[in-house]
């Protein structure tokens, strides 16, 4: 039965159409506070601008616009109001012409109410404004003052203004019209007191009665602007400031200000802060997050936590590893697992540690490989001394069966990295590592290795052609997104078939979703513990690998 290549970085498992609402919604959880400090600040801010503005008052004349110099007996007139451009009426309220007008009737009006306006006519403008209702001859004519009698008598003022100015206008351009003919009347008039021939006389009155008629026409001209059709009343509650407006618009600017921010923050922030990220860099799954051991509190002494706390939170989210790995393996038929990160101090060792004993104790033979042959410390794990290993089986002083150790675990043996070679890449890429790891492969279920960090050096790298899947290791502590993003390209160029990674050190306080509470563990009486004696040292029982037939179960 064929098993489905596993993914390369960058690879088909996170190429779904929702990853970037996710990197937007992970980008808002992480910056979450931020996010709310700016949006209350903003609103803060608003609020304080909202009431301590000055109250203002707004009153309303609505005003009918008339079609002017038109003759109504004229039957060639089938729509005066046409002639009617309601926006150029609605500049024209606010022309200087009419602030003049209105600025006398402000005055005259509010002198009746004890009441004096010193502003000029341009001060008054920036108060006014004209709306035109959609497909009407209407304009509404608003005035915002501080008083609300100030702000009646403003949009009365300048209703009426407006309807002067442009009766004025239009009395005006009538006279403009007639004035003309009855010159031109009155001249044709004296030549027919003159000496004039019968046909010179006929056209002289022939031309009088043509311009009496154009004259007539004229004065059936209409010059009704227009008229009041609703006054203004005086207002009784203040048109702002708009607190409901003013806070909606604060809450709604500090909710964009804030989250303009959370992406900046998190554009301009390398450091590893969820697992989300992490898919992100590396395109592959995170098949576990591994909580932050608090009994751990010298991290320069090893602390294999399956071991000594079976029963913590830690060591279950290393079974729930070791369950996703399992499924994985069974899928992509992998066998050997090299264990890396993009630098060191991310937990790299104490994964394949922990890993490779929740595998061991789920009943499956596990070879525990050290192939960090510069700064060996699997070891230390499991109490052990570092004088043979994995370099010298490569180098031909010693052969495997005689370097692999049985551990206290059952079905975990554990090869340490020996001593330090002179060029340990090529030792790993050698045909020496392949055999040996085709000879594991033999009688082992699973073979772990501990490699050296991508970015560090080339050591692990040359182990790609050897092993079936990379598991790759990040901590939330440590991490930097550009330094993992820099380790994916160089596996991505070496074909590295990645299974998934691991989150080290996860504050499950802060991302209480997760769901990581092991309540039930504490249910069945106290957990079992082991005293570091227990696990290697001079306690450890050295064995020789047997053929798979012949393995103890």
């Amino acid at each position: 039965m064929s098993s489905a290549p596993l993914p390369r970085p960058g690879g088909d498992l996170v190429q779904a159409g929702y990853m970037d609402l996710r990197r937007y919604l992970t980008a808002l959880r992480l910056n979450r506070r931020l996010l709310i400090l700016v949006t209350v600040l903003v609103l803060l801010l608003s609020a304080v601008y909202s009431f301590t503005r000055t109250n203002q008052y707004t009153a309303t004349a609505k005003v009918r616009v008339k079609p002017i110099l038109f003759n109504p007996a004229d039957a060639r007139v089938t729509d005066p109001t046409k002639s009617v451009t309601m926006p150029v009426e609605a500049v024209v309220v606010k022309s200087n012409a009419v602030a003049d007008l209105a600025r006398k009737n402000l005055a005259s009006s509010l002198a009746k109410e004890k009441l004096a306006y010193t502003g000029t006519a341009q001060q008054l403008l920036p108060h006014v404004h004209v709306n035109v209702p959609q497909e009407s001859l209407i304009l509404e004519i608003s005035f915002t003052a501080p008083v609300p009698k100030v702000a009646q008598a403003g949009a009365t003022a300048f209703a009426a203004a407006y309807l002067k100015s442009r009766s004025d206008e239009a009395v005006k351009t009538k006279q403009n019209q007639e004035d003309p003919l009855v010159v031109s009347i009155a001249k044709v008039a004296d030549s027919l007191n003159g000496k004039l021939s019968p046909f010179e006389r006929v056209i002289a009155q022939t031309k009088v009665d043509y311009l009496n008629t154009q004259l007539q026409a004229i004065a059936l001209e209409t010059t009704d602007p227009g008229n009041v059709l609703l006054s203004a009343t005086l207002p009784t509650s203040p048109s702002s400031p708009n607190h409901p407006l003013d806070l909606g618009l604060g809450l709604v600017f500090g909710l964009a200000l804030g989250v303009a921010l959370a992406f900046f923050r998190t554009q301009t922030d390398a450091r590893l802060r969820d697992r989300n990220q992490l898919e992100d860099a590396i395109g592959s799954p995170v098949l576990a997050t591994i909580p932050q051991d608090v009994a751990w509190m010298d991290r320069g002494t090893p602390r294999l936590v399956t071991v000594l706390e079976p029963r913590s939170q830690v060591a279950e989210s290393y079974r729930a590893l070791r369950t996703t790995v399992l499924a994985a393996a069974a899928k992509h038929d992998v066998r050997t697992i090299m264990v890396t990160s993009a630098l060191a101090g991310e937990g790299k060792t104490t994964t394949a540690a922990n890993l490779a004993v929740v595998m061991a104790q789920a009943d499956r033979r596990v070879a525990l490989i050290g192939a960090d042959l510069r700064k060996p410390r699997l070891h230390q794990f499991f109490g052990l001394a570092n004088e043979r290993g994995l370099s010298d089986i490569l180098q031909g002083v010693l052969p495997a069966r005689e370097s692999l150790k049985r551990t206290p675990v059952p079905n975990l043996w554990i090869l340490s990295g020996g001593s330090e070679p002179e060029h340990p890449a090529e030792l790993l890429q050698s045909k020496a590592m392949e055999d040996f790891l085709e000879e594991q492969r033999e009688v082992m279920d699973f073979v772990i290795l501990d490699c050296t960090p991508v970015l560090a050096v080339a050591d692990g790298l040359g182990l790609v052609p050897f092993i079936d899947a990379v598991l790759f290791v990040a901590d939330t502590s440590i991490s930097r997104l550009d330094a993992i993003e820099a380790a994916t390209v160089q596996l991505t160029q070496m074909g590295a078939p990645v299974l998934g990674a691991v989150l080290n050190d996860f504050d499950v306080t802060s991302t209480a979703h997760y769901g990581y509470g092991y309540g039930y563990g504490s249910g069945y009486g106290p957990p079992r513990t082991h005293r570091s004696s227990d696990i290697g040292g001079n306690g450890a029982r050295e064995g020789k690998i047997r053929r798979r037939d012949r393995l103890p179960g």
